[in-house]
């Protein structure tokens, strides 16, 4: 059997996408009736990847979740969403077990409020926390996606391997993603990866340049 893999991933604009974009977004799916927090606040918008992680290297792989932003609070809707997407079958998920998040528990692969630019410590937690179950992940076989360039390049420093993703809509506001991770950016990269790195090949999707006035929330300042 294949060794065991570990898919990584940051909430805010990867996993998500922003609120509201309907027509910019089309890929997305918005979850009428669940709010996300981030970035001023809306109905939750869930990226490509979100919806078709099976359809990715990661469907083999367990996975994990490293945030900045608090994934709009201790039992929020969103959360449950998004864990719910992580888990379905035929995913691996966290291998059975139902984990807390990080504002309840210090053990976890559920990670929340970890500081933009600290998030390989968090993805080093998240791998101790599968050893402690028994499932031994290398770290060559450790995958990070976020749509901050800021929160992958610490990853060159580190043994994991870290890809920046969102790379053909940008939120220049916020200096984020604008609709989150598509299917064609969740690859096995080794080392870091970032937009730059990886011209947008020429699709359908052009590549929209959003530069509308960041509102500014105290809560969200730093979300990744």
């Amino acid at each position: 059997p294949p060794e065991p893999c570990l898919c990584v991933f940051d909430v805010d604009r990867t996993l998500t996408g922003k609120q509201g974009a309907r027509a910019e977004c089309p890929q997305n799916i918005h979850m009428q009736g669940v709010f996300d927090s981030a970035y001023g606040g809306g109905v939750l918008a869930l990226s490509e990847v979100t919806q078709r992680l099976r359809e990715t290297f990661c469907v083999r792989c367990y996975v994990g979740i490293v945030s900045a932003g608090g994934v709009s609070g201790s039992g929020s809707a969103e959360r449950s969403v998004i864990v719910e997407h992580l888990t379905a079958s035929p995913l691996l998920g966290f291998g059975g077990e139902t984990p807390q998040w990080s504002d309840l528990v210090a053990d976890t692969p559920l990670f929340q409020g970890q500081p933009d630019g600290t998030k390989q410590y968090a993805v080093a937690r998240v791998r101790q926390w599968y050893a402690e179950k028994h499932i031994q992940i290398k770290e060559a076989n450790t995958f990070f996606f976020d749509d901050r360039a800021s929160n992958v390049a610490p990853f060159r420093e580190s043994p994991y391997n870290a890809r920046q993703i969102s790379c053909a809509s940008r939120d220049h506001a916020t200096g984020t993603g604008y609709c989150g991770a598509r299917l064609s950016e969740i690859l096995p990269t080794t080392g870091t990866l970032f937009c730059v790195d990886s011209p947008v090949t020429p699709t359908a999707e052009p590549v929209h340049e959003h530069n509308e006035a960041a509102v500014p929330n105290e809560a969200d300042q730093d979300l990744a």
